[in-house]
């Protein structure tokens, strides 16, 4: 089997935190060239990048990357409209 490579984005909600990082969701794509897993978790942006708050995520498998992307992307805004 080949191994698995990542990839992770940021979609952001326009929405600030008390202490000024933006909320919003950290897109994650994993593959394999077989297998293609998309995961959308929520988190927080600063001056210094993104992090994956650790709470729960959305994730699923697919046969392609565009189903992939389309998904997660479709996930992470109907979620922004949640916060």
């Amino acid at each position: 089997m080949t191994e698995f490579t990542s990839f992770q984005t940021w979609v952001g909600s326009g929405k600030f935190s008390n202490n000024g990082a933006e909320i919003g969701y950290v897109v994650t794509f994993n593959d394999n060239g077989e297998t293609y897993i998309a995961a959308v978790q929520r988190g927080s942006k600063t001056s210094e990048g993104f992090s994956a708050k650790a709470v729960k995520f959305s994730q699923q498998r697919f046969l392609n990357q565009q189903d992939a992307t389309n998904w997660a992307y479709a996930k992470a805004k109907e979620l922004i409209k949640r916060i």
